[in-house]
């Protein structure tokens, strides 16, 4: 094998180190994401247990909700 095949073979074999690190953290993103919805989804549940409908707030005026946009 040459020096100009091994030389291409470094280089790909770099791009696709660099390839897998991106793809490692793009997946520890969506997994995070995965688990707050998760979180969200049983929020919902409950909130769906105490009777609580969409566009209606508590009940108690000392009870405040807000919504978190990412």
């Amino acid at each position: 094998m040459g020096t100009r095949e091994l030389g291409r073979i470094t280089a790909r074999r770099s791009e696709l180190d660099t390839l897998a690190a991106e793809l490692a953290k793009q997946l520890q993103e969506v997994q995070a994401e995965r688990e707050e919805l998760v979180i969200a989804e049983r929020v919902l549940n409950r909130l769906a247990e105490l009777g609580y409908e969409e566009g209606s707030g508590p009940s108690s005026p000392n009870c405040r909700w807000r919504v978190i946009e990412r």
